[in-house]
């Protein structure tokens, strides 16, 4: 648990990402900013700790917090917190369940330091302006670097609204957007595509969405995982931080009778693996939203496969890499095996090493190796 003044001494779950947050001048820009009190309603996106929503109800305990999530991890922090600073009037919830809540809202805030994925946070923005009262208004808050203005300026465009910057300090940008009159909202990913692309000799279609990794493109790591991965008949697989679903996609079709788990923390990720998994004719799967293996625990697997983040925010992280390893010892069968494929220049091997006993290099790139290890 970690207290920062910063904040008004509210407590906060201490993990990487909260300190990334703590840290964006962001925060402290929309706390100064922004006058709570006249405020009744208030609905913040991206944030893993819901600091501002929580920050909100000091200078105001009657209004009514909602805070949105893309992934079980920060669902799970953001909750903890509203718990430990008795947020009284406020919940936690994911993009698809907004349309629950009404539109009531008197300011939408949208963050972006740890949101990368642009069309995401442009879609999610024309979703919150929907959601405001008529003289409602959108904020977005965040760095130059990190495209703040640029998605303002389309946001603007598309909705017809005005903007103006409210604040602008230590190179973050705090930018109004006034809910026009007679705004609706109207979905981006209406229409599907999928591209097609060949791998080991099979045939995949992948749906193009700038919300999972690659986007919908086959990326030379996972290509250079499934190229040399090895499958036996009646296999029981776990993809592991699945994103598209890509690799585990590829793979059933390796084998016979083979069995697919996948598994991912990002809400986005498991959406789109299910519409890949339609279009592709998989059978014997299951998709679940789960931190690591949080709902997974009494499954064992003959093999894991992954293709791990190795970034937190804008900072190379193995944390994420390192946690998928050691559990993935004790969610394998007897002889089971884990494949992992990461950037050449991670040192996987001396941990996967320090679990499994072995590790074996099975293919390598200039850039990029794929990694072995038997149980």
């Amino acid at each position: 648990m970690k207290t920062n003044n910063l904040f008004e001494e509210i407590k906060l779950e201490d993990n990487e990402r909260s300190e990334i947050e703590i840290k964006d001048p962001a925060t402290k820009l929309v706390i100064e900013n922004i006058d709570f009190g006249h405020t009744d309603t208030l609905i913040e996106y991206f944030s893993p700790t819901g600091s501002i929503g929580i920050i909100s109800t000091r200078r105001n305990p009657k209004i009514n917090v909602v805070e949105v999530v893309t992934n079980i991890r920060d669902f799970e922090a953001v909750s903890e917190n509203l718990k430990n600073n008795q947020v009284k009037h406020g919940q936690v919830l994911y993009p698809n369940q907004i349309n629950e809540i009404g539109k009531n809202f008197d300011i939408a805030i949208i963050r972006t330091i740890l949101e990368k994925r642009k069309k995401l946070i442009i879609d999610t923005s024309l979703r919150a302006m929907s959601q405001l009262k008529p003289d409602g208004y959108l904020l977005i808050v965040g760095a130059k670097k990190e495209g703040v203005q640029s998605v303002s300026k389309h946001i603007s465009k598309l909705t017809s609204s005005t903007s103006e910057t409210m604040a602008f300090k230590h190179g973050i940008h705090l930018i109004r957007l006034k809910k026009p009159d007679d705004y609706a909202y109207q979905n981006l990913n209406q229409e599907s595509i999928f591209n097609k692309f060949e791998v080991r000799g099979l045939e995949i279609d992948l749906k193009l969405d700038e919300r999972v990794f690659a986007k919908g493109k086959l990326d030379p790591a996972t290509k250079l995982l499934i190229e040399n991965v090895e499958v036996e008949d009646g296999s029981k697989i776990l993809d592991l931080g699945c994103g598209s679903g890509v690799i585990g996609i590829a793979i059933s079709k390796l084998g016979k009778n083979i069995d697919v788990t996948y598994v991912d923390d990002d809400y986005a990720a498991t959406e789109v693996t299910k519409d890949n998994l339609i279009k592709n004719n998989s059978e014997n799967f299951a998709v679940f939203l789960s931190n690591e293996f949080d709902k997974i625990k009494e499954r064992k697997f003959d093999l894991i496969v992954s293709n791990p983040p190795f970034h937190l925010g804008k900072q190379t992280s193995k944390i994420v890499a390192s946690e998928f390893i050691k559990k993935s010892y004790f969610s394998l069968s007897p002889n089971g095996k884990i494949y992992i494929v990461c950037n050449a220049f991670l040192p996987y091997e001396k941990s996967i090493k320090n679990i499994f006993g072995n590790c074996e290099i099975v293919a390598r790139t200039p850039a990029y190796k794929l990694l072995m290890a038997k149980k």
